[in-house]
């Protein structure tokens, strides 16, 4: 019963949103460069020819991306069992990646600036075994109550507070302090006063 999934999620449908605008840059990035100045020297008798030249391979690279991105945005799969944390994305490319809870001792949640326009991010899990600077497992483009959910667990999980746990107990802690402050100065009053 331990690999059965506790949380199982997909990114966020404005995965696909962002993945439109990174491709319209990408597309303008790589056309606009030498397509304008060949428009703008080109003979106009010429000038037909070029940009249907053009734009038919465009729309083929187009409906290539328009199909692959909603068949890559269908693979991927992040689960997180009591045990383990795992993903699996590719069209086709397969990657498949997992670690055990027990290894985790970090858990990032990053953010780029088009996700964060998007209002996305992404949450990595790191180990200290392997060593890599880049988390082993990474769940990209979800939404953020999504990640703060996968982290809270995680970070239970191991033993670790999250941000809010830990601002709970450091209220705790002070409101304890500032109890023990009162009796102490109220002891010292006492012994003042005999």
């Amino acid at each position: 019963m331990q690999n059965v999934p506790v949380i199982e999620l997909k990114p966020s449908r404005d995965m696909i949103r962002l993945y439109h605008v990174y491709f319209v840059i990408i597309i303008l990035i790589c056309t606009l460069p030498w397509a304008l100045p060949i428009i703008l020297i080109i003979p106009h008798e010429y000038l037909a020819i070029f940009i249907i030249s053009l734009v038919i391979p465009i729309i083929l690279i187009v409906t290539i991306y328009l199909l692959w991105v909603y068949k890559y945005y269908k693979s991927i799969i992040y689960r997180v069992t009591n045990d383990r944390v795992y993903a699996k994305r590719g069209v086709l490319w397969i990657r498949e990646s997992e670690v055990p809870i027990s290894k985790i001792n970090n858990v990032t949640i990053t953010q780029g600036p088009l996700q964060r326009k998007f209002n996305l991010v992404n949450i990595g899990f790191h180990t200290a075994a392997m060593g890599y600077i880049r988390p082993e497992v990474l769940f990209n483009n979800l939404s953020p109550s999504d990640a703060r959910r996968v982290r809270a667990f995680i970070l239970k999980s191991i033993g670790k507070l999250t941000e809010e746990e830990r601002k709970s107990v450091e209220l705790e802690i002070l409101s304890e302090l500032r109890e023990i402050r009162k009796i102490l100065q109220e002891s010292l009053l006492k012994k003042h006063k005999k």
